[in-house]
């Protein structure tokens, strides 16, 4: 029994590790199998190719696949490994050489001698699935076609079973079935080799895709995709919740002014309560005065509009009447034209009947002439039907006669024919003995010229052989001296080839060194760009701090965000993004601008009123408006109190275009050591100045002092964009440190590919010259048997002309002999040609007499001939005139039908005439009766339209009249309408500032003290912008700094979860590997014995210790060698081992189909047979389809496919059913 069995159930059971969801081994373990993955070797089978553009195919091509072996056969060059090819780059090959192109449009058919190229390429596979085992999307499929399509743009189209997907959605679908890109099931041609000689490490995938772990590498690589996210996260985290503690520290602040603040808005309230009371009192008071002479300019407007709808009432119904009169006069218009058109019409119909009664009288003439000419061919024809039945009757009888003639001829012709055969046969009995005794006399002649011929050969062979000899001594003298001179190149040869391998070595050791130099370049530059992303991280995650204005109170941040709602160019920006400030002046520029750091710069107060209407719709809190260029103020100078102090408008710097505005706001004010210095200065100097401090403290100059301990956000503004402007030199330093690290590493890889091609020209040099010392060897071993070969020939030729002589002697005596043996022959043939002579004689006179019978015979049979003939003839003539006259029965029948036809239409037309005329006479009358009715309608349409004329002008002066009193009336109601916003305007403003809907009563003796109102807003003022949503912004924060921390917890518990995820994997993937290794190694080895019959071969883990980064050798040791590694076998034991490792796989864990491209070619018959074994034993479990010229691997072939090329460049296929 072959070493694969019969594939029984294993009933022992392997471990199942998890991994938290991403790992799970379901089932029992199948003999020769890991434990189950999504598709196992019969959840899946090919069923149907269809191919279109691809390649050889530019015609539409079908190829549909059975269980078991497919063979796929043709000549070289025809297009079979094209298929294989299709079925390759439908499943998603993204490589272009794989598919023997250079860029993936070099698929499309382009073209041949007869065709012209097409524009698309499309491949579409057909599959019977398991739907247990298919993605989510195709379970309810026990078919499913994938298809793929690309065109000259270079567009790529996908579908599954007709619905566009991506790539990634074909690959999902073939993932875990053994069918990747670099499966072990796809074998082209060239393939089988490189698995065994390629390198331990690129060798390993193959028991990666048996292990059935692609699927693992690809969640290994998205889980520490997201791990890297995740530590990028934690950081920009971390970033934000230092932040927010700091807005948290400034918000408690504010919480506390707030309440002060509310305090005082409500005893604002109430005043302004009272205020607007009374002015509402006053409004009321006009708009009822003005609703009283509105009301009577109405009444005057609707007399006047009364009198205005009663004329144009009259006015209307004349227009009316007019209109009808129009429409009556177009109806009668058209009832005109009307009847003129059913005039016409009639007489047209009148023609046409008259035309119509002539055609019908010629045609009855017509008819007529018919009848009677039928009538007498039909009488004709009755004669010579009585005239024909009487000849036939003649010539039968003259027929029986000429017959029984014919027969008295024949029995006298036989009687001589025997007679002449008896004569014939005699004649042949002598010809017969006259050929044997020519037969023996030409064969005497023939031996005679025969040793004659030879003679001659003989004496020009010996002739001949004396020349060879002369010239065989001459060669081996030259032959002699050409082998001393290849002798020393030989060895001049060998000198050169030991230098140049010298050099190859000098080389190997300098590229050696320029790598480690390369590698250290390398390391540096992975350092620099480590940095390079650390920095431009932070950068980031300051920027978007910066753009959000969370530094900002939470109006700002509002305004920020609105921005865009803002009519262009109004809103400019906050003010702090046109301030540079010299490093150590932050917290004095901070102290003077403290509550106008935060406003926002626009281009006039009336925008700014814009924005304050917006925060307090809103409810987003307050804010300042600073006009980029404000009303020119008298700034004293700094210098005027004292040249030696720093003016503060000299460590600021404002952008340009704001000069003017950083006068305004810092223009007055210089800096000073500290609060004592300050006071000093103020005390001493009478001038406006104000004077601010190192550490942030704040004289204004009327004697304002504010300072204390500095817990303000405004100073992390400038702290947070000097970092910024840090962070950005730094990187760009980064960014040049880097170009110029990659410089050198790009030289350094110049000088690598310099020295590498020097040693790679070393080693061509030394390989040709070993090429051409072997050629020398070669030419002296030659020369040496050349020289060797012409002193043998020598020697023979010497034997071989001793014997020519001895058989020239032999020859001379048997060609005597032959010519006795002629002269006797020659006798015996003379007498038998006199007996042939009388014979002839005699057959001659019968065949006279036997001649003269057989013409007479002959003339016989011609005159029955024609007598049969004629009779014929005249049967023929009789049947064609009874046909004929039956023919003229029926013609005359339907010539008499047409006449009665005729007569019954003659009748119907004339009555249609009769009816046109009476038609067209009514039409006329009705046509005149129209023509009064029109100018009746005329005159009366003239008088109405004057009365209409009359009305319109009086109707002009009502408008005019009406329209004054409009203007009148709108003028009032303008009056009342702004009357009444400013009523409106007042109550409004008490429900968007105090929530109060309804006007409180004001007696009309209370007055307001508009002064204490005045009071109770100063003292607002002077507090300054307060946050009044402090307190729930406190709270939010606080929530916020709970959300964030708990945030960071959770990113800390994925990292670690993530950590453990690919550890899990890993482990999981490991054990994986060693199994799937571990039994394909056993079976590799009985594969290996049983092709080779003998011998033995394993597999091993080489170059790490790690199982997942270790290579896959192969050592192999064939019946009767030494065990030896893969490059020292011949090319048949290449090719064996790799089909033996490749059926182990297959062992291990079938794939639902194999493609194979021409593996059995470099075997023997033997191994053949063992192959075609191994495939029909596998074929239960896995469907292949294979390319072959082999004969013997077409015979295992359940189905054969034959690719042609019928037209040159073009394909086509041709299939064969073997099973049936």
């Amino acid at each position: 029994m072959p070493p694969w069995g019969d594939g029984q159930r294993d009933t022992r059971r392997s471990s199942r590790p998890t991994c938290h969801g991403f790992l799970l081994y379901r089932g029992e373990a199948i003999y020769y199998s890991l434990p189950e993955n999504r598709f196992s070797s019969r959840s899946m089978r090919l069923t149907k190719l269809e191919i279109k553009g691809f390649k050889s195919f530019p015609d539409k091509a079908v190829l549909e696949f059975r269980r078991g072996i497919t063979g796929v056969v043709g000549p070289n060059g025809c297009g079979k490994s094209n298929i294989l090819e299709a079925i390759r780059w439908v499943m998603g090959e993204q490589r272009p050489r794989t598919l023997r192109g250079a860029r993936m449009g070099d698929v499309i058919f382009n073209g041949s001698e007869t065709r012209r190229p097409v524009g698309m390429a499309e491949v579409r596979m057909t599959l019977e699935v398991d739907p247990r085992y298919c993605p989510p999307a195709l379970r309810d499929y026990d078919e499913v076609m994938v298809a793929r399509r690309i065109f000259r743009d270079g567009e790529s189209q996908y579908e599954i079973n007709g619905v566009p997907c991506r790539l990634s959605d074909v690959v999902d679908l073939f993932l875990d079935t053994g069918l990747t890109q670099n499966s072990y099931a796809i074998l082209e041609q060239g393939r089988v080799e490189m698995v065994v000689s390629s390198k331990p490490e690129d060798r390993r995938w193959l028991i990666e895709e048996a292990a059935g772990i692609t699927r693992y590498k690809i969640r290994k690589e998205t889980a520490t995709k997201r791990l890297e996210q995740t530590q990028t996260n934690l950081e920009r985290l971390r970033d934000v919740l230092n932040e927010v503690n700091r807005q948290a520290a400034a918000l408690r602040k504010q919480a506390r002014r707030a309440e002060r603040y509310r305090l005082l808005r409500d005893r604002l309230r109430s005043l302004e309560l009272a205020w607007n009371a009374s002015e509402c009192r006053k409004l009321s008071t006009q708009i009822e005065e003005g609703e009283a002479e509105l009301s009577r300019l109405r009444d005057s407007l609707i007399e006047v509009q009364s009198r205005n709808a009663l004329e144009g009432g009259v006015l209307q119904r004349d227009r009316q009447a007019l209109a009808d009169m129009d429409k009556k006069t177009i109806e009668l218009h058209e009832q005109q034209h009307a009847l003129e058109m059913a005039m016409e019409a009639a007489r047209v119909d009148a023609a046409r009947s008259r035309e119509k009664m002539t055609h019908l009288q010629s045609q009855r003439q017509r008819l007529l002439r018919d009848q009677q000419e039928k009538g007498v061919l039909r009488d004709q024809c009755a004669r010579r039907i009585q005239e024909g039945q009487g000849t036939a009757s003649a010539l039968a009888s003259q027929i029986l006669q000429g017959r029984e003639t014919q027969r008295t001829a024949a029995e006298a012709l036989e009687r001589f024919r025997t007679d002449s055969e008896q004569v014939q046969e005699r004649i042949e009995a002598i010809k017969t003995s006259l050929f044997q005794a020519l037969q023996a006399c030409a064969a005497k002649r023939n031996q005679k010229e025969a040793a004659q011929r030879r003679i001659q050969e003989i004496s020009f062979r010996q002739t001949r052989m004396a020349e060879e000899r002369r010239s065989a001594e001459a060669q081996a003298a030259a032959a002699s001296a050409r082998l001393g001179s290849l002798q020393v190149a030989l060895e001049e040869m060998r000198t050169r080839r030991r230098q140049s391998i010298e050099e190859k070595d000098e080389l190997l050791k300098r590229l050696k060194e320029r790598q480690a130099v390369l590698q250290g370049l390398r390391d540096t530059i992975r350092g620099l760009e480590t940095e390079y992303a650390r920095i431009a991280s932070r950068l980031a995650s300051l920027e978007e701090l910066d753009k959000s204005g969370a530094h900002f109170d939470q109006s700002v941040q509002y305004m920020m965000a609105q921005r865009a709602n803002w009519p262009d160019g109004t809103l400019i920006g906050p003010l702090a993004d046109f301030i540079e400030v010299t490093e150590g002046y932050e917290k004095a520029l901070a102290a003077v601008l403290e509550r106008r750091l935060g406003s926002f710069v626009v281009s006039s107060p009336t925008d700014a009123a814009f924005g304050v209407e917006m925060l307090r719709e809103s409810g987003q809190g307050r804010t300042t408006f600073v006009p980029k260029i404000p009303r020119a103020t008298v700034v004293p100078s700094p210098s005027a109190c004292d040249a030696a102090l720093t003016n503060l408008s000299d460590v600021v710097r404002f952008a340009e275009g704001f000069e003017e505005l950083g006068q305004h706001l810092v223009g007055r004010c210089v800096v000073v050591e500290d609060i004592n210095e300050a006071l000093r200065l103020w005390s001493r100097n009478g001038a406006p100045l104000d004077f601010a401090t190192m550490e942030g403290d704040f004289l204004d100059h009327t004697g304002e002092l504010t300072g204390g301990s500095w817990n303000t956000k405004t100073e992390k503004v400038f702290t947070l964009r000097r970092e910024i402007v840090e962070l950005r030199n730094a990187k760009e330093s980064l960014e040049k440190t880097l170009e110029a690290h990659r410089t050198q590493c790009s030289e350094a890889e110049r000088a690598y590919e310099e020295t590498s091609k020097r040693k790679t020209r070393a080693e061509e040099a030394a390989a040709e010259l070993r090429v051409e010392e072997i050629r020398k060897a070669n030419e002296i071993e030659k020369l040496q048997g050349l020289v060797a070969t012409l002193h043998r020939k020598t020697k023979t030729m010497a034997l071989e002309m001793e014997t020519l002589d001895k058989e020239k002697t032999s020859l001379m005596d048997a060609s005597a002999a032959s010519q006795t043996e002629i002269d006797q022959l020659e006798g015996t043939i003379r007498g038998l040609k006199e007996r042939t002579a009388l014979c002839r004689v005699e057959s001659e006179d019968l065949n006279r007499q036997r001649e003269e019978l057989a013409h007479r015979h002959a003339n016989s049979q011609v005159e029955v001939a024609k007598l049969e003939e004629r009779h014929a003839s005249t049967t023929k003539e009789l049947e064609r005139n009874k046909q004929l006259y039956a023919q003229l029965e029926s013609q005359l029948k339907a010539i008499q039908q047409e006449l009665e036809a005729n007569a019954t239409e003659t009748e119907a037309v004339k009555e249609r005439l009769r009816n046109a005329e009476d038609n067209e006479k009514a039409h006329m009358l009705s046509h005149k009766a129209c023509s009064e009715q029109l100018a009746t309608l005329g005159r009366e349409r003239e008088s109405l339209t004057l009365k209409i004329q009359e009305i319109e002008a009086h109707a002009a002066a009502s408008n005019k009249e009406e329209k004054t009193l409009q203007g009148q009336i709108h003028e009032r109601e303008i009056a009342l309408v702004q009357l009444k916003q400013a009523l409106r305007h007042l109550t409004q403003n008490m429900i968007e500032r105090y929530g109060v809907a309804d006007t409180p009563v004001v007696s009309e003796t209370s007055a307001v003290d508009q002064k204490e109102i005045e009071h109770v807003r100063k003292q607002i003022d002077e507090l300054g912008d307060v946050n009044l949503s402090a307190v729930r912004e406190y709270q939010n924060v606080q929530e916020r700094l709970t959300f964030l921390r708990a945030q960071e917890s959770d990113l800390k518990e994925a990292m670690q979860s993530l950590h453990e995820t690919i550890q899990k994997i890993t482990a999981a993937t490991n054990e994986l590997f060693v199994n799937a290794f571990e039994t394909i190694n056993e079976k590799f080895q009985e594969m290996f014995s049983f092709l080779f019959q003998g011998g033995e071969a394993s597999l091993e883990l080489v170059g790490s210790e790690n199982v997942l980064e270790a290579g896959v050798d192969i050592v192999a040791r064939p019946p009767g060698k030494k065990r030896q590694a893969m490059g020292l076998l011949s090319g048949g034991e290449k090719a064996l081992t790799a089909i033996a490792l490749i059926f182990a796989i297959f062992l291990t864990r079938p794939s639902p189909f194999c493609l194979l491209d021409e593996v059995d070619a470099p075997l023997d018959d033997a191994n053949i047979s063992r192959f075609n074994d191994m495939l029909r034993s596998l074929s239960d479990k896995t469907q292949f389809i294979v390319i072959t010229h082999n004969k013997r691997t077409m015979e295992v072939a359940d189905c054969l496919y034959g690719i042609t090329m019928e037209e040159p460049g073009v394909s086509s296929i041709v299939s064969v059913d073997l099973a049936r």
